[in-house]
């Protein structure tokens, strides 16, 4: 509850919240019904495009967990090893995200290779199932047997468990394959320590997995299983080293969205898509970040693409709906030509046009618009990420030239129905302080169905 206070603070002081004081108590509400709609809108757009498992881990077998527990205290590296290798291979497969950077361009971002993290990650969440079913192991020999505590510290030792760095490397080194170089390279980004200067990087729902304070490494096995996704690694990075962000990582952002949509594109008869198209009529200069278009080159998709890394906190909540309002005065500028100058730029990009072509504008993002100030901004255009248009074009039963003609009815009718599939209810949290109490509204999803909605999207 004290994560969702951390949370809330900063959005109140963006004045996203109505505070009354009622009985005593604060009450945080929502200041209107639209900010409440356009709030479930984005977080379930958002958790369409975040990384997450296609498969269930598989069970480590009961002899395993035993052999490690017969030489506890002592942390057995073959017989740690045998229990992670029941699920390396699963992890290196099983997990979908967006692909935000191509892998040629890793190396130089983040100093280390595509192959490297994700054998490194791969490593890092198969330890992490093992903690997890020692410390089941362990709970269940505590009510089974006479030394209670001592089963219970093994509980402990397993949930919040200490590694030496020499030992962790090794782990890693034996299990993946990889050179000791690289596996320290990637623990070294993943690690917050007083000699790589990474204390500074955690916030806006990142929290470094590893800590490490001389020769040894403190760690969790949620925090393990839940933190080292390339959006992570890409704020990491960005809020560590903004200028090396800026200038070596940045411009990728935009054109693997777009190309992820171009690849859609190619799997549906009939959808064309055109790629970047500069413009300059009428004194006034602009660009058109991707084209959607049929074959007869009447119904006409103008998009614009907003990459910002999916928001965690009101500010780089507040960073993706800067992002929105420029696409939208770019919309607004392209909107104030005539329509023979339209049709020129247009019949220049995809060849000539017809006559009576019909232009809609689209906004494609990451995530979703970010606040109701963005989305009130938005309206009149379609808003989507590849995850939605995906599902609007391959999950449901639209007719192709209804979506090109009225994009913006089409994806805000999938929406609607995500809403309502997907939303459960806003629920009522409690954070005491200073003899008070905060109530603030939590929104409560359906995950279970979200769950199996983004594996179904994945596999189209």
């Amino acid at each position: 509850m004290y994560a969702h206070f951390c949370e809330i603070m900063p959005q109140f002081r963006q004045q996203y919240y109505d505070v009354k004081l009622q009985d005593g108590n604060f009450q945080f509400l929502h200041e209107s019904d639209a900010f409440e709609k356009s709030e479930i809108k984005d977080v379930i757009l958002t958790e369409l495009c975040l990384g997450f498992d296609t498969k269930k881990p598989n069970e480590i077998p009961m002899t395993v967990l035993s052999d490690i527990s017969r030489l506890y205290p002592h942390k057995d590296l073959s017989a740690y090893i045998k229990g992670a290798a029941v699920n390396y291979e699963l992890h290196q497969v099983s997990f979908s995200e967006p692909t935000y950077i191509p892998d040629h361009a890793f190396l130089e971002s983040f100093g280390f290779s595509k192959d490297a993290f994700e054998k490194v990650r791969a490593g890092l969440w198969s330890l992490s199932d093992l903690l997890f079913a020692l410390s089941t192991f362990y709970e269940v020999s505590a009510d089974q047997k006479d030394n209670r505590v001592q089963w219970q510290w093994r509980v402990v030792d397993c949930i919040a468990p200490t590694f030496k760095r020499s030992w962790l490397v090794s782990f890693l080194c034996r299990l993946t394959g990889l050179a000791q170089i690289e596996i320290c390279r990637v623990l070294d980004f993943l690690v917050a320590s007083e000699e790589n200067g990474m204390f500074n990087c955690s916030g806006n729902g990142y929290l470094q997995p590893l800590v490490q304070l001389e020769g040894f490494i403190f760690t969790s096995p949620l925090l393990l299983r839940m933190m080292p996704s390339m959006r992570n690694m890409l704020y990491s990075l960005n809020k560590t080293y903004p200028e090396h962000f800026s200038k070596t990582v940045a411009h990728h952002l935009e054109v693997e969205l777009l190309k992820e949509v171009s690849e859609l594109c190619n799997k549906i008869p009939g959808l064309m898509f055109k790629g970047s198209t500069p413009w300059s009529h009428e004194g006034r200069d602009g660009e058109l970040d991707a084209i959607l278009y049929d074959t007869d080159r009447r119904y006409i998709i103008a998009l614009q693409a907003k990459a910002a890394i999916p928001p965690e906190g009101a500010r780089m909540t507040r960073n993706v709906e800067t992002r929105t309002l420029e696409a939208v005065n770019q919309v607004t500028s392209f909107e104030q030509l005539s329509r023979e100058s339209k049709k020129k730029i247009f019949s220049d990009a995809i060849g000539a046009v017809s006559d009576d072509f019909l232009v809609s504008h689209g906004i494609v993002t990451r995530s979703g618009l970010g606040t109701n100030k963005a989305w009130k901004a938005a309206e009149g255009m379609a808003v989507f990420n590849v995850a939605l248009l995906t599902y609007a074009l391959l999950g449901t039963e639209r007719n192709l030239l209804d979506f090109l003609s009225n994009p913006e009815k089409i994806l805000s009718e999938v929406i609607d129905q995500l809403v309502q599939q997907h939303f459960i209810d806003w629920e009522t949290g409690v954070v005491r302080l200073n003899h008070r109490e905060l109530h603030i509204p939590l929104m409560k999803l359906d995950n279970d169905e979200l769950q199996k909605l983004r594996v179904c999207i994945s596999e189209m």
